[in-house]
């Protein structure tokens, strides 16, 4: 095989007499069965009859061939965009396993001569007294070795097991399951204070939303079961991971959820045990801004409000299959509707940063030619979008995260980027623009090698008090970006990498869990679950 940027460009069957080896070239598919170009990532070869061979690939459009006479004809071919038997139902190709005369790829089946593909149902879950739906939608299957009716695949909540015999399956349970939220994957995460010792507390992970019943930052046994949460939340029970958590900053009760299929859910009884969702926007209906290809496949990256007029909003995303489209959106009635902010349509945004002056993004990716930040004009009305200079190695780098506040007469925002991090300064009594910003480049005081930060946070009542991620490590500076010092216990091979980082004191959201870290006396922080 001869693969390009993860695409397999020629094929290549090797016989073996003897001590030599020859190679013979394959011919690939010509057309889709949609008629569309072909892309080919995985090849599978039937290990009980070696001249029936499968090709799988494109998650834009996933596809399937099959060959019968290895790979001198390819006599049948299915894929997403077709139409009656043709269709594949299944998402992204990660697998082709094949059990006696079946075939699976990515939690679908071929039975036997069938040239019909059946998908997997969903299954169910048990976590304390709630029964919830889970979907196969992880890329992971093995047939059991034992019983080979028996299907384990990946889920968005653990692992779950179901049957497929006699050309049917039978959805079964999760035989791994997750508790409390440790072995979650946290994206995000909001809070929404009361007091000092009550808040409410909404995150986003792979697995769903969720909400933490009673949630106090000094005690963390008030989140550390499952029974202190509601937890999964699937709003319309739509069930890709949740990539942004919003809550809004005068009530509660209003809370938007939005996921990695570029769909945005509102609810307006956020602090109920059983919140009711509308869907306000989806990418799917902006095909000009996240493109004609499987606009589905776009995240939501953040959603925003304008901190003195909450009623005004933003939100962003980009479509991860193309990685070249995205945009930004705007509400002026609360997250109900929403329209596109034309000057930056077009262009991946990665986060925003929003406040009652100004409105930043932070734009990019490594399909991308779009780096550095974007500033509005204006924080309400027909603002246009335009590219700042920092005068720094900043502009050209993808900008991962954003955090700021304004203390007395000083606006400081501290900005991640897949180079470093940076912060920004001004003086508002002086400002007249973007131009009074004073940049400074903090990466070579933090010292690490792996330049690649994921999230950065910052106490808002003190701006000197800020914290980064990357990889498996958290950096704390108390000095306003002057010194750096690893952060409790990270950085070291059994903490788990670091997605998100909120400041309240500091609650950290990585790979496997929800974590806050609390100081006990003298000691060097540790994490303790949530």
């Amino acid at each position: 095989m001869i693969g390009k940027s993860g695409s397999i460009s020629a094929l290549y069957k090797l016989s073996i007499s003897g001590s030599s080896i020859s190679a013979t070239s394959v011919t690939l598919p010509t057309s889709s069965a949609s008629g569309g170009s072909v892309e080919v990532h995985l090849v599978g070869v039937d290990p009980a009859n070696v001249d029936t061979i499968f090709l799988a690939g494109s998650s834009a459009n996933p596809q399937i061939y099959k060959s019968v006479d290895g790979g001198t004809t390819w006599s049948s071919s299915w894929d997403y965009s077709s139409t009656g038997v043709s269709n594949f139902p299944g998402g992204y190709p990660q697998y082709i396993k094949f059990n006696n005369n079946k075939v699976f790829i990515s939690a679908s089946v071929l039975d036997g001569t069938s040239t019909t593909w059946s998908h997997a149902p969903n299954l169910s879950s048990t976590v304390g007294s709630n029964t919830i739906e889970t979907h196969v939608n992880d890329g992971a299957l093995e047939i059991d070795s034992i019983d080979s009716t028996i299907i384990y695949m990946g889920t968005d909540w653990g692992v779950g097991q179901m049957t497929y015999a006699s050309s049917s399956w039978t959805p079964g349970s999760e035989v791994g399951n997750n508790d409390g939220m440790e072995g979650v994957m946290l994206i995000d995460m909001e809070f929404y204070e009361y007091s000092s010792t009550h808040k409410e507390l909404w995150i986003g992970t792979k697995s769903g939303a969720g909400r933490a019943n009673y949630y106090d930052p000094t005690d963390p046994t008030t989140t550390d079961d499952s029974s202190d949460w509601n937890f999964p939340i699937y709003p319309e029970v739509d069930g890709p991971p949740v990539t942004e958590v919003a809550i809004h900053p005068a009530d509660p009760a209003i809370v938007f959820v939005a996921n990695n299929a570029g769909r945005v859910y509102k609810t307006t009884t956020g602090t109920s045990t059983s919140p009711t969702w509308i869907k306000v926007f989806q990418a799917e209906d902006y095909t000009s801004v996240f493109g004609s290809t499987r606009p589905d496949h776009s995240k939501i990256t953040s959603i925003q409000f304008v901190p003195s007029t909450p009623s005004r909003m933003y939100l962003s995303g980009y479509n991860w299959e193309t990685g070249t489209d995205g945009g930004v959106y705007y509400s002026d009635d609360t997250g109900s509707t929403w329209a596109e902010d034309t000057s930056i349509s077009g262009v991946p945004v990665n986060t925003l940063w929003v406040t009652d002056e100004t409105c930043w993004a932070g734009v990019g990716n490594s399909s991308s030619s779009e780096t550095g930040l974007r500033a509005r004009t204006s924080i309400t009305g027909a603002g246009n979008w335009w590219s700042p200079s920092t005068g720094l190695s900043l502009d050209n780098e993808i900008v991962s995260s954003i955090a700021g506040t304004t203390v007395g007469d000083y606006m400081t925002v501290y900005v991640a980027s897949t180079g470093g991090v940076y912060k920004g300064t001004l003086y508002i009594p002086t400002s007249s623009g973007f131009s009074s910003w004073s940049w400074t480049s903090l990466t070579s005081a933090i010292g690490s090698t792996n330049t690649n930060f994921t999230s950065v946070t910052l106490d808002p009542s003190n701006p000197d008090t800020a914290y980064v991620a990357v990889s498996n490590c958290i950096y704390e500076t108390t000095d306003g970006g002057v010194t750096w010092s690893v952060f409790g216990s990270s950085c070291v091979n059994t903490h788990e990498d670091v997605n998100v980082l909120k400041f309240d004191d500091l609650i950290v959201g990585t790979v496997i869990g929800l974590f806050s870290y609390l100081p006990t006396s003298s000691v060097t922080p540790t994490p303790t679950v949530t």
